[in-house]
């Protein structure tokens, strides 16, 4: 509605394009985010190097206006994932369907038993 995208545009260009994130999250997250790791110098060969993944807290991201679904829920997504709270700010020419997708966040993240103000939507 606010994007002016026909319908076929918004179920392939955005909705699936969506789902296919949160498909890829699902099934492969929790893999990414296992430490790792990673080769040293022969210099150093009795250190061992390896890389951690920790939450940083809270998150911001500013997002455009062209694709507001995917746009909005793709850091969100990530961020959830990873441990941490987002705070959005959704386009202003996208303001009624990033509000209205923040809102759809907040409600599943509430019917699920997590506090649903981890996810912050700025217009």
């Amino acid at each position: 509605m606010d994007s002016g995208k026909t319908r076929i545009d918004a179920i392939f260009g955005e909705i699936l394009v969506t789902c296919a994130k949160l498909q890829w999250t699902i099934d492969h997250g929790e893999t990414a985010l296992c430490d790792s790791h990673r080769s040293t110098s022969r210099l150093l060969f009795y250190k061992t190097n390896f890389v951690r993944y920790e939450p940083l807290g809270v998150i911001a991201a500013l997002v455009s206006w062209n694709y507001p679904l995917h746009n909005l829920l793709g850091p969100i997504i990530t961020a959830i994932m990873t441990g941490n709270a987002i705070i959005v700010k959704g386009s202003e020419r996208t303001a009624w369907s990033s509000a209205f997708f923040a809102d759809v966040v907040q409600h599943a993240l509430k019917a699920c038993g997590v506090n649903r103000h981890l996810v912050q939507a700025l217009m």
